[in-house]
Order: structure tokens, then C-alpha cells, then sequence
């Protein structure tokens, strides 16, 4: 299962002019024991329960740079990791953008992935996503089908070594000027969504799947909200669990401009590997407000969603929505904020999940040097977050993914 970091807030004319980072942070959960004594004890835990900054309760445990790091690079943009292996997005990189492949038990460099067709200011790198030994890239700035109309690359490991071979070059059959094709990845197994947020006039996301493990990948169905929000850049993030995707469109204007919403998408078949797909669900939060910016960034597991909302309330919130009905029905069961936010820091830019632990990225914090924040329920009903989700060893999926400071 990956689900793609939300992007930055990213206009049809958008190209260069984003904030320029040149590293990423690899961190561990510092393994502090479980607290033990009486019930009470845990209750009061519980009733001072404060998010924690992901610096509260890691160590940083190395600074990942490129080997052929360079001004401008972009390096960081985009993030995903999966057991051992780390990707990290630099689309101003080179000519046309890289791709870099770290080890994370030791922050070794083992490739740097560019396009066999590379053009200057393609963007290669402005998303990607991992499972397994498949990397998925986008290319959202790549000309092909018209100026800006994007791409996406398929990259495979080999069985022997730490080399990547590009297998595949995605497109959309109906490409043109500007749709942004690639600015969200996500894949879990053999299927893989690809956000294009400036498709039409609101915004498409493509699945396309692989028969054949890996070798060549067929479009099987493009999604649209139902509602189709004008200009509500549908696409922008994607992210997949199983049979269930969900897409992000910040853009939408349900409660104001650019309050934003979220989409459920299920097969309609109601069998996993489904040629069409229906919108099961509309996600909006229960106080949605102008320029709250929710979907900017979106995550599943199983039966939770995560949607970010960077623009909401005094610096920005994530609220978690839950199934009990296996999809036909989600509800808003948390809203998750920095308990020591201010003004504009980006809380929710990106977020992630896995089992009961959510982390939430916080661009802008402090003097934009950013922040990550780890909440963790200790109910599968998502009552209450608490802060003592440091007490247990992180999940693997979740670690590394401070590397979204440095989005």
C-alpha cells in the first residue's frame, strides 16, 4: 500500500518558482518502553494528550544527499519508502529531473534513476511512489501531449543487484496542453493511480494495471467526481489501499472557495483488480470553511482515511474519516491539529498512515524549516489520539517519513 504525499499548491502555470530544498532527514522511533502502573495512571496520560513533534520522540539518524547534489535541484520534493528502501524526487535535477534510490538501514545511495527520453524541465521526480521493487515517477511538467501535459515512468529492480531498468512510459490516451498528467503516483501491486489535476475543467486521476508483473501496463478506467468541481484540481493527490482509491481536490468550492474535499473510489464489480470503479463516498470536513485547502494530501489503510487541510483554521489540520460498512459509508471521526500551531504552518501538507499511527507534515513550522507531527489511537474506532504513540516502536511503514520536512 502507498498513498502519495500531497504536493505543494501548485497552479496550470506553475513551474519553477517553489521553495528550493536540497536534503532529506532519515529518522527512527527513539524505543522508549510502554508505560506501566495503575489504570489512573494512563487516564491522566490520556487527559493531557498532546500531538507530539516528530522531533519529541526520534533521533535523526542520518541526512540524506544526492552524490551529484546541485543548486536547485528541488531534492526532497517528493518522498516514499517501503521496508528498506527509500525514493526521493529531485525534478530540477539535471536536465530533465532525478530519482534517487536510498538504503535506509544505512543511507546508502544505490541509483539514480532518470527517463531514457529526458527533456530539459520534464519535472521528473515532482512525484513518486514505491512497492516492492516497482518505482512509480512522475513527470507532471513532460511535453509529450502538449505543453505540460505530463507523464509517468515505471522503473523496476532487478532480481540481482541495486540496479532499476525503466519498463514503462505512461500516458493519457486523450493528453493535452497543461493537464499536469503525474503530479500525484500511487501503486499497490499491480495497480497504479496517476492524479492529473488540471485535466478538463476540474481534474482526472487514471488507473492503469500490469498483467504481467511488470513488463507493460494497460489504462483501464479514468476517474471524475461525480460533481465534478469546476477548477476543484481533482488529482492533485491520489492514494490507493487494496480496491479502494482516494482523490484528493483541494480546489473544490462546496464551502467557499477552495474548501476542498476528498474522493472514495471502490470497483464496481466489488471484486479487486475491478475495470470500472464508482465514487463510494464524498469527503468534506464537518467545519469546512474558505480556503481550508482540504485534499491537499490524502492516505489510506484499510478502512481509515486521512485527508490534509493545510489552510484550515490557525495553521492547518488533518481529519481522519472511518468505515464500518466495508466502504459504503465514511465518517468524520477525528480532526487532528498541532497543539502548538500558529499562524500559517502548514499542518497537513502532507499526511500519512499505517495502522493506528498517522503522521502529518508541517511545512512551513518555525522559520519554514518544517515539522512533522505523530498521532496514534489506541481504539480502532479513532475515539481519541494520544501522545504516548512514542511509548511503542513505529510501525515500519511509517518510518523515514520525516523526510517530508524537507518537502
Amino acid at each position: 500500500m502507498q498513498g502519495a504525499l500531497g504536493p505543494g499548491f501548485v497552479g496550470p502555470a506553475y513551474r519553477g518558482s517553489e521553495r528550493m530544498r536540497a536534503f532529506a532527514f532519515i529518522c527512527l522511533a527513539a524505543a522508549a518502553p510502554h508505560k506501566t502502573g495503575a489504570p489512573d495512571a494512563r487516564e491522566a496520560v490520556r487527559s493531557t494528550a498532546r500531538p507530539r513533534r516528530l522531533s519529541d520522540d526520534f533521533e535523526q539518524l542520518a541526512k540524506l544527499i544526492a552524490a551529484d547534489a546541485a543548486a536547485a535541484a528541488n531534492f526532497g520534493r517528493s518522498v516514499a519508502v517501503d521496508g528498506d528502501t527509500i525514493v526521493i524526487g529531485a525534478p530540477y535535477a539535471g536536465t530533465g529531473g532525478a530519482v534517487y534510490v536510498f538504503r535506509a538501514s544505512d543511507g546508502k545511495q544505490l541509483a539514480m534513476l532518470t527517463a531514457d527520453d529526458g527533456a530539459a524541465d520534464d519535472g521528473f521526480g515532482y512525484s513518486v511512489a514505491i512497492d516492492g521493487d516497482t518505482v512509480v515517477i512522475g513527470a507532471r511538467f513532460d511535453d509529450d501531449g502538449g505543453l505540460t501535459s505530463g507523464s509517468v515512468y515505471v522503473f523496476r529492480k532487478s532480481w540481482f543487484g541495486d540496479t532499476y531498468s525503466q519498463m514503462a512510459k505512461l500516458t493519457a490516451s486523450d493528453a493535452a496542453a497543461g493537464d499536469g498528467f503525474g503530479a500525484s503516483v500511487a501503486i499497490d501491486g499491480d495497480t497504479v493511480v496517476i492524479g492529473a489535476e488540471n485535466e478538463g475543467s476540474g481534474g482526472a486521476a487514471y488507473i492503469f494495471r500490469t498483467n504481467d508483473g511488470w513488463e507493460t501496463y494497460s489504462f483501464v478506467v479514468k476517474l471524475r467526481a461525480d460533481d465534478s468541481p469546476y477548477n476543484g484540481y481533482f488529482g492533485h493527490s491520489v492514494a490507493i489501499d487494496g480496491d479502494t482509491i482516494v482523490v484528493g481536490a483541494y480546489g473544490d468550492n462546496h464551502a467557499g472557495t477552495y474548501s476542498g474535499s476528498a474522493y472514495v473510489f471502490r470497483p464496481s464489480d466489488d471484486q479487486y483488480g475491478g475495470a470500472t470503479y464508482d465514487q463510494v463516498a464524498k469527503l468534506t470536513a464537518s467545519d469546512a470553511a474558505y480556503m481550508d485547502l482540504f485534499g491537499e494530501s490524502v492516505a489510506i489503510d484499510g478502512t481509515t482515511v486521512v485527508v490534509g487541510a493545510y489552510g484550515a483554521g490557525t495553521g492547518g489540520a488533518a481529519y481522519v474519516f472511518h468505515t464500518e460498512d466495508d466502504g459504503a459509508t465514511y465518517g468524520q471521526v477525528a480532526k487532528l491539529t498541532a497543539a502548538d500551531a500558529v499562524a500559517d504552518d502548514g499542518f497537513g501538507y502532507s499526511v500519512a498512515i499505517d495502522g493506528d499511527t498517522v503522521v502529518v507534515g508541517a511545512l512551513y513550522d518555525g522559520t519554514d524549516s518544517g515539522a512533522a507531527y505523530i498521532f496514534s489511537s489506541d481504539s480502532s474506532w479513532w475515539d481519541y489520539f494520544s501522545s504516548d504513540a512514542a511509548t511503542r516502536p513505529l510501525p515500519p511503514a511509517m518510518v523515514l517519513l520525516v523526510a517530508m520536512l524537507a518537502l
